[in-house]
């Protein structure tokens, strides 16, 4: 998987062997590196992490300065495994700002860029926001209050300095997915999403993939999906997209996952092969938990270890209390699934792990 060392290729397709891209740059790959260079038998070069940070993009936009990438599923599909807060590897040593930090401020410009909404969408605001990839309601461009729309089905929709790809569709998971981030703007989002649009926007399985307020107003026929007035929503659920809600709902709440995954050793050590240090990669006796990070003024940074059973002091209580009563019984049951699978697989080797996650923290 690396034609170009010591990158590794996007993908390798039978009929014509590896892509010619390789994943580099801020990407949802963060993850996929960590584990090939923590392999106990083929692990990739040290050097791959670096060559992969060599072209970030930092920048401000809306107000916060960070790593800027368009979609907010860049800024969190690593973040379900791994826990960011307090370590830093050579890119974030020098600007003082974890990747947790980081994603909290792609999270906080995606909000303050739909409540000043420049193309002027529908329903747009505080408490309605959320791009990233998803389904969209047909290809095609229609006239809305004056003004051409290009639309599109599914499109890496995202917010970001010098790049904005928006046409008025919002996803749920882009809020979601950014729960542990920044619990007092992304709950009040998902509730004024499920109040809003009810069982329209709120189903068996939970939020459906994406709506647009703007749509109905193009007259446009939709490619799948049901345009009512008030919007048009999608009929279909992505996994890809429901995942990210779920696990970082259960990060938020008691850290579930990423407790499992820094008791495994793989993942400790390509941390610590990336050059990571400090926070969780340390002895207790060494600890220096979030040393030089930097919060922007007049926010609060969550607290380093989220406490069991609770959605933070200033999230304005659970999402779950606001939904009907059979849909916290579904997430409540997949939850209990989800923790008896973990803790299988935790109870697998935990005296070895152990050791080894103490060697690698000794690094």
């Amino acid at each position: 998987m690396q034609p170009r060392p010591p990158l590794i290729a996007m993908a390798w397709r039978p009929e014509n062997g590896m892509t010619p891209h390789d994943y580099k740059g801020y990407e949802a790959a963060m993850i996929l590196y960590v584990l090939a260079l923590g392999s106990p038998n083929y692990a990739i070069s040290p050097d791959a992490w670096q060559a992969r940070i060599g072209n970030y993009q930092w920048a401000e936009f809306y107000g916060q300065e960070f790593i800027n990438y368009a979609p907010l599923f860049i800024h969190q599909y690593s973040h379900i495994w791994i826990d960011f807060r307090g370590i830093h590897d050579a890119y974030t040593r020098d600007t003082g700002v974890d990747y947790f930090e980081n994603s909290r401020r792609a999270t906080y410009a995606q909000r303050a860029y739909a409540a000043a909404n420049p193309k002027r969408f529908r329903g747009y605001g505080e408490n309605m926001w959320g791009l990233t990839a998803s389904i969209g309601p047909a290809d095609a461009e229609g006239s809305v209050d004056g003004r051409e729309i290009q639309f599109h089905t599914y499109w890496a929709r995202g917010a970001s300095s010098g790049d904005i790809r928006d046409d008025g569709t919002i996803a749920p998971t882009a809020a979601g997915g950014s729960l542990p981030f920044a619990p007092e703007i992304v709950v009040p989002a998902l509730k004024e999403m499920q109040a809003r649009h009810g069982e329209r926007l709120f189903q068996r399985y939970g939020f459906i993939d994406a709506f647009n307020e703007t749509f109905p107003a193009s007259g446009l026929k939709g490619r799948d999906g049901v345009v009512h007035p008030e919007a048009w929503f999608t009929n279909n659920y992505l996994g890809i997209d429901q995942g990210p809600i779920v696990l970082m709902a259960a990060n938020h709440r008691s850290g579930l996952v990423w407790q499992v995954m820094k008791k495994n050793p793989h993942i400790v050590r390509g941390l610590c092969r990336a050059g990571f240090t400090s926070g969780h990669l340390m002895t207790p006796d060494r600890r220096d938990e979030r040393e030089g990070i930097r919060a922007s003024p007049g926010e609060t940074r969550p607290a380093q270890t989220p406490r069991a059973g609770t959605w933070g002091a200033s999230s304005g209580g659970s999402i779950l209390a606001a939904l009907p009563s059979a849909h916290r019984a579904t997430r409540s049951n997949a939850a209990g699934a989800i923790r008896n699978k973990v803790m299988v697989f935790t109870s697998r080797g935990n005296k070895s792990q152990n050791s080894a996650v103490a060697r690698c923290r000794a690094q």
